[in-house]
């Protein structure tokens, strides 16, 4: 498996509270692999607080994070992966 991601895979990081740079990442993805048949939401943080100790700032962020990422990967490749009849997603 190592042998074929070297391959044929790549791994991208960028930062997933920001939906632009997300949906940019995606477009260059499939411009160089012309889909995407795996998606991987593997994204969570955590604040090691009590809820009235954490800051709506802080809030925003995890939300951002743990699940706005995830419904724009997920919104912004299923369409493709559906064509294909190819749906492989992991939340």
């Amino acid at each position: 498996m190592e042998k074929y991601l070297k391959k044929n895979g790549i791994a991208i990081v960028c930062d997933i509270k920001d939906s632009i740079l997300l949906k940019k990442c995606i477009e260059d993805i499939n411009k160089n692999f012309n889909s995407i048949d795996i998606l991987i939401n593997n994204a969570g943080i955590t604040q090691n607080k009590l809820i009235f100790n954490t800051s709506l700032s802080e809030w925003s962020s995890i939300l951002s994070t743990n699940l706005t990422s995830a419904f724009i990967l997920s919104k912004s490749v299923l369409p493709n992966m559906i064509k294909k009849k190819m749906v492989e997603l992991l939340q």
